[in-house]
């Protein structure tokens, strides 16, 4: 017979075993995905890729981009907290060039970003998800346009994404 104490170790054991396998396979995943682009590559040949980051909600990508034209920065600082809304003195000017007319800027820490993004090596991507239309609040409110089954619930979003 096994007393409580053993079971609880074997328990514990079996748990991390099992995240340790997980994690092995995803290793092993990474290293073949690694392994296909690692080849020699052509001269002159311009290899880009598209990053996703998943941070499990550990982002407020509203302090991440931030517009700095006097309206819309306005419009920003207002919609937060003072103590959640950055100074547009402390924001990192970035060079955007389609969009006349409008000004961003990035959080004070991504330095390393800015300059990536201003050397034309990293670019934003913003406003993506699972929308099966374009939706506006008033549509939305008036069951107007197909949405995505449970929309404002993060791990259904995780999931469909």
């Amino acid at each position: 017979m096994i007393d409580r104490r053993n079971f609880l170790k074997r328990l514990a054991t079996a748990g991390v075993a099992t995240a340790g396998l997980g994690a092995w396979h995803d290793l092993q995943r990474i290293a073949a995905a690694a392994a296909l682009t690692n080849g020699p590559k052509a001269a002159g040949e311009d290899y880009r890729a598209l990053v996703c980051i998943f941070l499990f909600g550990g982002n407020d990508a509203n302090n991440m981009v931030i517009p700095t034209s006097a309206a819309e920065y306005l419009q920003y600082a207002t919609g937060r907290t003072p103590a959640l809304a950055l100074p547009s003195a402390s924001l990192l000017p970035i060079s955007v060039s389609n969009t006349p007319g409008r000004t961003f800027a990035l959080h004070p820490a991504m330095t390393g970003f800015q300059g990536l993004f201003n050397a034309g090596k990293a670019a934003v991507v913003a406003n993506v998800g699972p929308l099966r239309a374009p939706t506006t609040r008033a549509q939305y409110q008036a069951r107007g346009v197909p949405i995505p089954p449970d929309l404002f619930s993060h791990s259904d979003q995780q999931a469909q994404w």
